[in-house]
């Protein structure tokens, strides 16, 4: 569980910002001994836009991050 999510989610809230990536599971995964820790740390916020899609680019594995591509409609 990411370190101090519910206070991104507070001052998320205050300021009118949206999330993105409710859909995304994860961002960030790793194998540990016989465990696949799987978090999410990387979010995408909006705020006055529609949000069509986010979606997790798996296929590309340049960092221990996986990038998220975004849809945005005005």
């Amino acid at each position: 569980y990411p370190f101090r999510k519910r206070g991104l989610e507070r001052i998320s809230r205050a300021h009118g910002l949206s999330e993105a990536t409710e859909g995304v599971l994860y961002t960030w995964k790793m194998n540990f001994l016989l465990w696949k820790l799987r978090w999410k740390f990387d979010y995408v916020l909006y705020k006055n836009i529609i949000a069509e899609r986010s979606q997790r680019l798996d296929e590309y594995r340049a960092s221990d991050h996986f990038p998220v591509l975004t849809r945005f409609q005005l």
